[in-house]
């Protein structure tokens, strides 16, 4: 048996009044802005929904930390170790080069 879940639909109006019911010390037109703005670097409804209200759980977390910032390219994340899939593929093009 397959499930199928519900559509999840938008409501930007709720949540941006849920927004203002939690934290009333975010100003509106920054939550109605960081709404706006996530579609346009790429974040879904789904993502917001789930992101947004986890901000407004942390006490010092402003509307505006939504969107994920620029990387600093002098403090660089330190790169993930290679998966045992990578290795294999690897190990597999040397020998078949040899």
């Amino acid at each position: 048996m397959t499930f199928k879940g519900a559509e999840i639909q938008r409501a930007v109006p709720e949540l941006q009044a849920l927004a203002a019911a939690v934290r009333p010390d975010w100003p509106e037109r920054d939550v109605r802005a960081v709404i706006a703005h996530a579609a346009t670097v790429g974040l879904t409804w789904p993502q917001v929904l789930v992101a947004l209200p986890r901000l407004m759980a942390d006490p010092h977390a402003r509307p505006a930390e939504l969107i994920p910032g620029p990387a600093d390219p002098l403090r660089p994340r330190p790169a993930k170790p290679p998966t045992e899939d990578y290795r294999a593929a690897r190990a597999a093009l040397q020998d078949g080069a040899a």
